[in-house]
């Protein structure tokens, strides 16, 4: 009994960390971009035909995380600290 217990907190400790490096919103578009692939390409080799919703849903996930990726990878300028005193790009200079 003592043993399932830590086996159970050990789990738990698993989860708790991976959910704190990830959002919530990541891991269940995740999944539903895997449903949704999944759903897109049998339906393409069955010859069945797909709602506009399936389609468009897919683009939509898709689209989030590639605008999560771009966030992410954003080093540019603008205010990226919290006390504001973030780099500023630089500016040509007028004539």
């Amino acid at each position: 009994m003592l043993l399932q217990v830590e086996l159970q907190e050990r789990k738990s400790a698993i989860y708790r960390s991976f959910l704190e490096r990830e959002s919530v919103a990541s891991v269940v578009g995740a999944l539903l971009l895997l449903g949704l692939g999944a759903a897109l390409i049998v339906a393409m080799f069955t010859h069945t035909v797909t709602t506009e919703v399936v389609t468009n849903s897919f683009l939509l996930v898709l689209g989030y995380f590639f605008g999560q990726a771009t966030t992410r990878g954003f080093r540019g300028g603008g205010v990226d600290r919290a006390d504001g005193q973030g780099e500023q790009p630089d500016r040509p200079q007028k004539l």
